[in-house]
């Protein structure tokens, strides 16, 4: 009784690894331990060339030929190229108008189009545009945000660097964020500038030809780069005007060259306490039904300026793993709940609040 080669499947002829009816691993017919140099792997069953590989579909990473990238590669002439953080995955744009529109953007680096974020109510909007959005570097349109409810911040934006314009909302402005009643702050890119892939500026040349230097790096000084446009704010009751400068600065613009059509010095920040104080709390105690805080009071040249404090708490459950995030509610308009006290002094010169 003949013994089949050790790389043979379902029986043999003879010992030779020629006459196995089927191989683990085949080349050129023959059953092999590894593809010899020249081939790649496909699913550990068979050899393939280069030129097979690319007729298959296939991407050739190293020894293997897949069948796709794995994440942090990205396609370049049928070989997985590593991109890690700037790999390049596009998405066209369109309209989010409920949490569940998300899912489509989530791992997109670039949007081919316009992003417009439309949110009016639902359990965790800021979590699901973290999830969707945190990987969008590129978009080619604009970025509208209007009347988006429990919208805290943009930092799901901390990615996105550029901003090319190509679509303009009302044929004039790259970004408009408008009626966000709780928006407190906009986002600035984290880490060093993108460096795009060539994958990124083959498809964008012409747009990125006056952004994107020749060796693929960005050369711009703004930390955020608008192809052509302006930006508008209006109607954010929240957003103080010492941030929005900051950011307009990010841009490259100086704010007070900005006239009031585009950015309005009285409807934004005109809910909010743009003016802020840090004090000093004190957690005096706790117990189940009873939290006493201590502060020092504060003096303010007019005292007429300081109306009192309020305090924001929300009750939560033992071992708890609480965001700013989830501390709020698009349904109940702000999950946090507040105490208030009047601004004046205990027996002992401290303002207390007892809830």
């Amino acid at each position: 009784m003949n013994c089949c080669h050790k790389n043979c499947v379902g029986g043999c002829l003879n010992e030779t690894a020629a006459s196995c009816v089927g191989c683990l691993r085949t080349h050129l017919g023959a059953c092999v331990d590894k593809c010899p140099p020249g081939t790649y792997d496909t699913n550990d069953r068979w050899c393939l060339n280069e030129t097979t590989c690319a007729e298959e579909n296939g991407f050739i990473l190293g020894d293997k030929c897949l069948e796709d990238c794995p994440a942090g590669y990205a396609n370049e002439s049928n070989f997985c190229v590593y991109c890690g953080d700037y790999c390049f995955s596009s998405c066209s744009g369109r309209e989010i108008s409920r949490e569940e529109h998300l899912e489509y953007f989530k791992g997109c680096t670039v949007i081919n189009g316009s992003l417009k974020i439309i949110i009016r109510g639902g359990s965790s909007v800021m979590e699901a545009l973290e999830r969707g959005l945190s990987s969008v570097r590129i978009i080619t349109g604009y970025l509208k945000i209007f009347h988006v409810t429990a919208l805290v911040n943009l930092k799901f934006l901390n990615k996105l660097e550029v901003i090319l314009g190509t679509k303009l909302l009302y044929d004039r402005y790259a970004i408009a964020i408008l009626g966000n009643r709780d928006l407190e702050q906009l986002w600035e890119p984290e880490g060093e500038p993108l460096k795009y892939s060539k994958l990124v500026r083959n498809e964008f040349e012409k747009d990125f030809k006056e952004l994107i230097s020749l060796d693929g790096s960005n050369q711009m000084n703004n930390k955020i780069k608008i192809g052509r446009g302006q930006v508008m704010l209006h109607y954010n009751g929240k957003l103080c005007l010492h941030v929005i400068e900051n950011f307009v600065q990010l841009l490259g613009y100086n704010f007070s060259t900005i006239s009031d059509i585009d950015v309005s010095r009285v409807s934004n920040g005109d809910l909010n306490s743009c003016d802020k104080i840090s004090i000093n709390v004190t957690v005096k105690s706790v117990e189940e039904h009873l939290v006493k805080l201590l502060w020092n009071h504060e003096k303010f040249r007019d005292t007429r300026q300081h109306l009192g404090y309020k305090i924001y708490y929300k009750k939560i459950k033992e071992n708890e793993t609480i965001t700013s995030y989830s501390m709020t509610d698009a349904c109940a308009h702000d999950s946090k709940k507040h105490g208030d006290t009047e601004a004046q002094t205990s027996l002992y010169g401290h303002p207390t609040l007892t809830k």
